[in-house]
């Protein structure tokens, strides 16, 4: 049997040679539907199939509060809440508080600024850390007046220090104050939290700070469940802990609640929907590749009926060339499937790198021995499936039929139907794919359109780390960047500078609740809004009209009565049907007056609709650290260098950090939508050269198998224009019935694209799914024109002669 085998595989090579571009045709369909899938499904396997590296990772849950009216999801928790979910749980073996973020490294090269954990009490105690060297963190480390220590992680161990085992004890100065190194993190840290961080350091809250108030929603937590409790059983628990913490705070904890989830869908669950499309989107074009394989072999073996026919009268066994036809279809997919597993590696680095924000566990992302046996599998199914019907066809071998008229083929009437299904398979799942290409581009496009609320153009944006312990006063920072701003003004072609808090199209938010004077306004119904801090110049800088009042002024200073603005959305929601202009609000227990309405500006994204803000100048509140903003009258980047020297000049200390253009900013608000467009894009785009591929072959197939017959009706006097109609009409059916079919799933997969489109797109557009199916109709009879040209080309004498 292995020496049979080994002749059939030097036949299928002899196969192979002699029809090149049959074979190049079907190994190229193999790499890019088994590239495509292996490189996919590595990405999948990473992050959604695989637990977490950390012990008993289906214990670890998430702790939140969700916050009413929040404009996005943030997952934060109360430290005084959770100290007495501590004392209380039943359910929780252990729980810990963090915090992540950013501080500023002084070393030899100068300043930077590194990713920091800090990490509470119990955290590293949650995840069951166990250091690569070193120590964790000790109890007296958590104390704001105990001993300054840091752990790095093992990607910063690695990276500074190149794994040097004596860095224990030695010191790093971190926002101005030298912190001994007392441990090294092991690799799985890397799992939680999510992000590109270089340092942990302890947790330390003041018994003052503002931190453990009951009204403070800004720390992050993690619970480990105990043995044998379900996650239903703990969010119960939470849930009675927050009606006792009602109950006992209703000034704070009205209408609050807690919730577990778990951890792994807390670091997926961002990209979750965006892998399940993709996947979704592979597996199609990898059943279009397998159509397609089945539908090229299935025609080019009418060229072939004579061979069959001629071994099996001979006394070849229906068996034996069964077997060969299922060698040369598994040859043709196990070359296309290895090429596409080496294919697949490079498509990897580059999902990966071409992602808009960087995936959780990207570290884990491999073509693995699991990809590998996933992309074996698909191949080994393509090839068998494959090469079955042409096997079953051989079993029904006619040999007084196929020697005499070897034209009508093998099981002809069933191979047309088979040849006719797998073809409208493909039609059908590459309309649904273009269809939701096509909602997706049209959810970009439209998202273009949409004006953000301010000009975004010339625009330089940056942020400068100031170290508290070198600034430790409001006052000191306030001279500085005073400073800073006079010399930045001085800069040619500078026309204005202003100072945010949180730049548009960047994360964080700072959200808050207020109560308008003469109102009956009480919890848990307080009107909510988004607050800025801003300086005065604001809304000049970044050209947000005025639409009502005053603007704020550099008079408006701490001594200075409180003010405001709020914008149009504020103003429409909580003060309809009159002006707020010159009402009085109190919130974070300060009373100001509201001097003005501004335009209504979008700052997480575009499709999302204003949502009511707060702007206040930063100068009465003493809160600085945010983003910087340069409008010239040229490109902006031109200012760069120049910023970056005042900066060094006032203090060599401060790093000038994310410089940016404002367009840069607001481009990659839309990176996600993008990247969905021309990834799905390019898939349907696939999904369309193959279907092409398969009418073409099942036309080119239908045309060689009635040359014959073309030949005596031209002899009769058909006309060569109407043959070819004839043949595309064919074609033209057969199309209509897989873009109709298409159509049906399109309106199906309406449903799971609404995630993804914002705007005026809906997810079940009928224009898009018309155009998707006009497309298919062009494509349908552009693969048959060829096919058809030439049955009208068809010589009838010769035609006869030769059958």
């Amino acid at each position: 049997m292995l020496m049979q085998l080994r002749d059939d595989l030097r036949y299928s090579l002899r196969v192979a040679v002699r029809h090149p571009w049959l074979s190049l045709t079907i190994v190229v369909t193999m790499v890019l539907g088994i590239g495509s899938t292996a490189a996919v499904f590595s990405i999948i396997d990473a992050l959604l199939l695989r637990p977490l590296s950390f012990p008993a990772p289906e214990q670890l849950v998430q702790l939140s509060t969700p916050i009413r009216n929040a404009p996005f999801p943030a997952m934060v928790v109360n430290h005084a809440d959770i100290d007495d979910l501590r004392r209380e749980t039943r359910t929780f073996a252990s729980i810990g508080f963090y915090d992540v973020g950013g501080t500023i490294l002084q070393s030899d090269a100068g300043p930077e600024r590194v990713g920091m954990v800090q990490a509470g009490p119990g955290f590293s105690e949650t995840l069951r850390l166990r250091p690569a060297l070193g120590r964790l963190f000790t109890a007296d480390e958590y104390l704001s007046t105990g001993p300054l220590a840091v752990m790095l992680t093992h990607a910063s161990w690695m990276s500074r220090f190149n794994g040097d085992t004596a860095v224990i004890g030695r010191t790093m100065i971190l926002a101005g104050r030298s912190r001994t190194i007392v441990g090294v993190l092991p690799t799985v840290e890397s799992q939680f939290p999510p992000g590109e961080f270089d340092v942990w350091t302890p947790l330390a809250i003041p018994d003052t700070s503002y931190l453990r108030r009951r009204g403070s929603l800004q720390l992050s937590a993690i619970g480990r469940l105990r043995d044998g409790v379900s996650f239903d059983q703990a969010n119960a628990e939470l849930a009675a802990v927050a009606r006792r913490l009602e109950t006992q705070y209703p000034e704070s904890n009205t209408d609050r609640t807690l919730q577990a989830t778990p951890l792994r869908d807390t670091i997926v669950g961002p990209v979750r929907p965006m892998l399940l499309l993709l996947g979704a989107a592979v597996s199609a074009v990898l059943l279009i590749a397998c159509a397609n394989l089945g539908s090229l072999l299935l025609a080019h073996s009418q060229s072939r009926v004579r061979e069959f026919a001629v071994r099996a009268a001979i006394g070849g066994a229906a068996a034996r060339i069964a077997r060969q036809l299922l060698v040369e279809s598994l040859l043709l997919a196990v070359v296309g499937g290895a090429a596409g597993v080496w294919f697949a590696r490079t498509l990897v680095r580059g999902l990966v790198a071409v992602y808009p924000t960087r995936l959780p566990r990207a570290d884990e992302i491999a073509i693995d021995w699991r990809v590998i046996l996933v992309a074996l599998g698909a191949t080994l199914a393509a090839g068998i499936l494959a090469g079955l019907p042409l096997a079953r066809q051989v079993r029904r071998l006619d040999l007084v039929r196929d020697l005499r008229a070897g034209e009508r083929g093998l099981g002809s009437r069933g191979r047309r139907r088979l040849l006719d299904g797998l073809v409208v398979g493909q039609v059908a799942t590459s309309v649904a794919l273009l269809f939701a290409a096509g909602v997706l581009l049209r959810t970009f496009v439209d998202m273009t359109t949409i004006r953000p609320g301010f000009d975004s153009r010339n625009v330089l944006t940056f942020t400068v780390a100031v170290s508290p312990a070198r600034y430790s006063t409001p006052e000191r920072q306030s001279a500085f960047y005073d400073a800073l701003f006079d010399s930045l003004r001085t800069i040619p072609g500078v026309h204005d500078v202003a100072w945010g808090m949180f730049a548009p199209f960047s994360p964080g938010g700072w959200g808050d609740s207020f109560i308008r004077e003469g109102t009956s306004d009480a919890l848990p119904n307080l009107p909510t809004m988004q607050l800025k801090m801003v300086s005065p110049d604001y809304p000049a800088t970044l050209g947000i009209p005025l639409l009502a009042g005053r603007a704020l002024a550099r008079t408006d200073r701490r001594e200075s009565p409180a003010v405001g603005l709020v914008n149009a959305a504020l103003a429409a929601q909580y003060y309809p049907g009159t002006s707020p202009v010159g009402k009085r609000i109190t919130f974070q227990e300060r009373t100001l007056e509201i001097v003005g309405i501004v335009n209504d500006t979008r700052n997480q994204n575009l499709w999302s609709p204003p949502v009511p803000e707060l702007y206040v100048p930063i100068e009465q509140w003493g809160w600085r650290g945010g983003t910087i903003f340069v409008r010239t009258l040229t490109e902006p980047r031109s200012a760069e260098s120049r910023v970056r020297a005042i900066v060094r000049a006032m203090d060599p200390l401060i790093p000038v950090l994310n410089v940016s253009t404002l367009d840069d900013r607001v481009s990659r608000s839309m990176a996600p939508e993008r990247f969905r467009a021309i990834l799905i894009g390019a898939l349907a785009a696939l999904a369309l050269i193959l279907a092409l591929l398969g009418i073409y072959g099942l036309v080119a197939w239908g045309v060689g198998r009635r040359t014959r017959e073309i030949g005596i009706r031209m002899a009769l006097g058909e006309a060569a224009t109407h043959v070819c109609l004839h043949v595309m009409g064919d074609a033209l059916r057969l199309g209509a019935l897989g873009v109709t079919i298409g159509a049906l799933l399109a309106l199906a997969a309406g449903r799971y694209l609404e995630a993804f489109v914002a705007g005026n797109v809906r997810a079940r557009d009928p224009l898009t799914i018309a155009a998707a199916m006009l497309v298919f109709l062009v494509v349908t009879a552009l693969a048959a024109w060829i096919p058809a040209r030439r049955a009208s080309r068809v010589d009838p004498l010769t035609a006869i002669r030769t059958e």
